[in-house]
């Protein structure tokens, strides 16, 4: 069916438009395209799969940047629960991921948790090849 072949060009679409709508700080607009987002990809590939990650992740910065930083934590806390049980919890693309949470983290005053994703961000980094 035609509609179905067209929910994964609007998943990458909705990805897309929310960049530019995030740098103009049109944080509403780019809120409910990246809900929309989530949701369509939600749709294509289950709760649980790799291609939300980056999108869990944009909507929690979203959310942090309009200071709702409880929906945003659990966003993030999502993406990293994802890709540690897909791909294991030594992989680069946890950094980003790590990162982000531990900076809303340390913006709640709770440094003990942030600094321990910190360092196993850079764990992850130091281990790279080269």
């Amino acid at each position: 069916m035609w509609l179905e072949e067209e929910i994964p060009a609007g998943a990458k679409l909705a990805s897309a438009i929310s960049g530019p709508l995030f740098e103009l700080g049109r944080w509403t607009q780019c809120e409910q395209i990246m809900r929309l987002g989530i949701a369509v990809q939600e749709r294509i590939s289950g709760a649980d799969s790799l291609e939300l990650t980056p999108l869990l992740n944009s909507l929690a910065m979203v959310l942090r940047a309009t200071n709702q930083l409880g929906e945003a934590e659990q966003l993030y806390r999502r993406a990293i629960m994802i890709s540690e049980s897909r791909l294991g919890k030594e992989r680069v693309d946890l950094t980003a991921p790590y990162s982000n949470l531990a900076d809303l983290l340390r913006d709640t005053n709770r440094l003990d948790e942030a600094e321990s994703l910190i360092r196993a961000a850079l764990a992850i980094e130091d281990a790279l090849p080269g």
